[in-house]
């Protein structure tokens, strides 16, 4: 099940991000942090109703937050977008607990999201992962993203892949 998060999971959702963060460096990405992302992001994110988790009896294993708001590194001139961000979503902070890898909530989260935006008129999903974060790499992959550039982010010394995919 997937709905709107609130801030009575806001524990939940800072605990799979910590666990989440810890697994992310141990296999060699440091895209996450102990500063990006913490509760506050979470909770900006739940206070403007663009945070959905997924549960699974009853308790959260994952989240994503869903919306228009566009990094100002996706304005980019070496950036391939097909269509025009005033006609696209993005999704931001999609987390999987650690001990439900594998199971297919990333991919559950990230095909919400896509219908979310289709329900919404938008034509196409954009996003970008760390180039070190091979496991989202290879989702968006599995999903029919189609790379579109590279970027960097302040504070990161290695670029960040950005992906679109058509929604029509």
């Amino acid at each position: 099940m997937i709905r709107h998060g609130t801030l009575n999971d806001l524990p939940q959702i800072e605990q799979i991000a910590i666990d989440a963060t810890k697994q992310m460096n141990l296999e060699g990405s440091d895209q996450w942090t102990s500063a990006y992302p913490t509760a506050a992001h979470f909770q900006e994110d739940i206070e403007q109703g663009t945070l959905y988790v997924y549960l699974e009896n009853a308790r959260i294993v994952g989240s994503i937050s869903i919306d228009q708001s566009f990094p100002v590194e996706f304005n980019g001139s070496q950036l391939s977008w097909q269509t025009k961000h005033e006609t696209a979503g993005t999704f931001h902070r999609l987390v999987v607990d650690p001990a439900a890898h594998q199971s297919g909530v990333a991919v559950k989260l990230v095909q919400f999201a896509e219908s979310l935006c289709r329900k919404q008129g938008l034509t196409s999903l954009k996003m970008d992962t760390y180039s070190k974060n091979k496991k989202a790499q290879k989702l968006f992959a599995k999903l029919g993203y189609k790379p579109v550039g590279t970027f960097y982010y302040p504070n990161k010394k290695d670029p960040f892949f950005a992906y679109e995919k058509a929604l029509t």
